[in-house]
Formats: C-alpha cells, sequence, structure tokens
C-alpha cells in the first residue's frame, strides 16, 4: 500500500482486505477492547473510525471475532464484558475469538467462552514456534480433565503467527516462507485446517523492509489449491475435499 506523509503504516485495512480479495480469501478480524494500559487495545471501540471499518470488512464476506483482553482468560466477566462491547460494533453474532497474547488457561478459559456463549476459540498455539501445540491440524472439541467432559465449544488451532516467524524464531523472510510451506503441505497430506494469525502492524515496509511482498506471496501460496475459507457462519456446511 501506499502510505502518504503522516499517514498510520498500521492502518493497512484497505490493502490487506484487497489482497486477500484478490485471492478469493477471506479473514476473520479480532477486535480487542480496551483493559489493562499498555497491555490492550490503545483504540476504543466507540471510535467512529473503527465503527466504520467493522462495517467494510463485514460488507466485503469478512467475520468479527473477539481478542479477549488480558484479564478475560481468567475472569468471566471480564470476557462477558468484552463480548458484549465487541457485538455493539457487528450486525451479525459474535461467535468466534481469540485471546490476548494467546492467553490461554487451560481449561478455565475455554470454559469460560463456552459459558459466555462463544462456540470458536483459535488461541490454542506456540508463540515461541510455529506449528500445531497438540500436533493436531483438525478443528475439534477440547476435553476438560477436571469436569471429565468434552467441551463444547470448537477449538481451530492455530498454526502460525506473524511474531513467531520474525520475533521469536528470528527467520529471515525466505526461512520464513519455507516454514510455512512445510506446515502447508502437512495440512494438504491430512486435509487439515490451515490458520494464520498476522497483526496489522507488521506489514510496514520502514520497519521490515520486504514485508508486503511476502505476505502477498504467503496468501498465494495458500490460496493455490482455493481452499475452503472457514468462517464462524459457514462452519459445518459441507464442501468439497
Amino acid at each position: 500500500f501506499s502510505k502518504k506523509k503522516g499517514q498510520n503504516p498500521y492502518w493497512c485495512f484497505d490493502w490487506m482486505q484487497d489482497t486477500e480479495n484478490a485471492l478469493g480469501l477471506h479473514s476473520i478480524w479480532f477486535f480487542l477492547p480496551r483493559g489493562v494500559k499498555h497491555i490492550d487495545a490503545y483504540y476504543s471501540l466507540t471510535e467512529p473510525r473503527i465503527i466504520q471499518l467493522v462495517k467494510q470488512l463485514q460488507h466485503h464476506g469478512d467475520a468479527i471475532g473477539l481478542h479477549g483482553s488480558y484479564l478475560s482468560a481468567t475472569d468471566q466477566s471480564v470476557m462477558r464484558r468484552n463480548l458484549e462491547e465487541v457485538r455493539t460494533l457487528s450486525e451479525s453474532e459474535i461467535t468466534a475469538a481469540r485471546q490476548h497474547w494467546l492467553r490461554l488457561d487451560y481449561p478455565e478459559t475455554l470454559r469460560i467462552m463456552e459459558a459466555c456463549g462463544i462456540r470458536f476459540d483459535s488461541t490454542l498455539g506456540f508463540a515461541e514456534q510455529a506449528g500445531w501445540r497438540n500436533s493436531y491440524c483438525h478443528p475439534f472439541h477440547p476435553y476438560d480433565h477436571r469436569s471429565e467432559r468434552m467441551l463444547q465449544i470448537w477449538e481451530w488451532p492455530l498454526t502460525v503467527m506473524d511474531v513467531t516467524l520474525f520475533n521469536y524464531m528470528q527467520l529471515n523472510n525466505m526461512q520464513a516462507l519455507d516454514t510455512v510451506r512445510d506446515l502447508l503441505n502437512t495440512c494438504r497430506r491430512y486435509k487439515g485446517l490451515f490458520t494464520l494469525l498476522w497483526h496489522n502492524n507488521h506489514l510496514d515496509e520502514q520497519e521490515r523492509p520486504g514485508i508486503q511482498p511476502f505476505y502477498k506471496e504467503l496468501l498465494a501460496m495458500l490460496a493455490a489449491d482455493k481452499p475452503y475459507v472457514l468462517l464462524p457462519d459457514n462452519f459445518g456446511e459441507p464442501h468439497a475435499e
């Protein structure tokens, strides 16, 4: 995307959405409410630009989810408040969530989500390493060993995150693409779900030269097989293998 003088380089949603749509892809956009200072959101969900952004994303066929704040992982009242805040923005029901900093107290956080009516979570993953935290690349119902029951929430296991590739693993662009390619090949082999977590503030060419071409190449690699794009509203619909 072309950045004008004084423009926020992190406000790149048009560019991200245009890049995805050109490849037939869609996303769930997780919105983070305010909470703990300097940890949770720096923006407010009541800002006109945020309200307009949500409308724009949904208009183009994308989904809106809850990015649970830091304290919501262990506090049901905070999770419920977070969910209500994000629900005020959305034209459709909010049923998907992902926790800030991948903060997951297993199974307590999932119990809290379930109690709040969340049906899909995509928190289960490693921050430090790419790949599946439970060595399984399909949606599944997590098991609550404390109460000896299967939770009703669906876990969409995280495959890889931008921060993992470049901050924790310290990979260059070529190494990062090779890592993603290996994971994608595993998904192809087992007909699994590939879940990519990408932050809008990780596309600034000044901070990381070459990141925009990298992102385009990454999405093109994911779109090459014309995959079924999984969203909360179409989960469970019959589709071709």
